[in-house]
Order: C-alpha cells, then structure tokens, then sequence
C-alpha cells in the first residue's frame, strides 16, 4: 500500500507513506518499483514539485528504499519513535520533482 496523503495544492507538495504487509515480498523490489511509478505520476500528472515523507532512522531497509528512489535527508529528529523496542531517531525526507530521475 503507498499513500501520497496530504497533498498541499498550494505548495505543490504531498506526504509519501508505504506499507508492505506481507515479510515474504521483501527485498523483491516491489516496493521500488511501485513507488517510482506513484512518484511518477504525482511529479507528472499532479505537478507536486516536492514529496516528503517520515521514517525512522533505524529502519535501514526503508532508508536504503527512499535513498535509492532519491528522497534526501532535510532534517534529523532526536528520540522521537520507537523501533525494536527502543527509542530512535526520526528523519525527514524529500524528493523534488527536478531532482527525480
């Protein structure tokens, strides 16, 4: 499940979430795949020029997703969610539409 919600018209921007419930489609690209197609479409069809999203920093394979897609890191959230059962960082990300390959 991939979500762009909100979306400001305004500035031209919507928030990027990503859910992939099932353990054994991990690592397959799918989620590669269909976010690019999403972001896509957000950057061409709906005209956002940015997509930001969240994540915490701990979750090395959803780093490693968005950094590959193209999302850079804007800001650096000290001790605000929890992961493993323990407390980590959060990161905001953004992509911009010129920078989206």
């Amino acid at each position: 499940m991939i979500k762009i919600d909100p979306i400001n018209f305004n500035l031209n921007s919507g928030e990027y979430g990503i859910l992939m419930g099932d353990h054994l489609n991990w690592g397959k690209g799918y989620a590669k795949e269909t976010s690019i197609s999403v972001i896509k479409f957000c950057f061409e069809e709906l005209k956002l020029s940015k997509i930001t999203l969240g994540v915490i920093e701990d979750n090395v394979n959803a780093v490693l997703l968005y950094n590959k897609i193209g999302f850079k890191i804007d800001e650096i959230k000290k001790d605000v969610g929890i992961y493993n059962q323990k407390m980590c960082n959060s990161l905001r990300m953004s992509l911009n539409a010129e920078d989206f390959k």
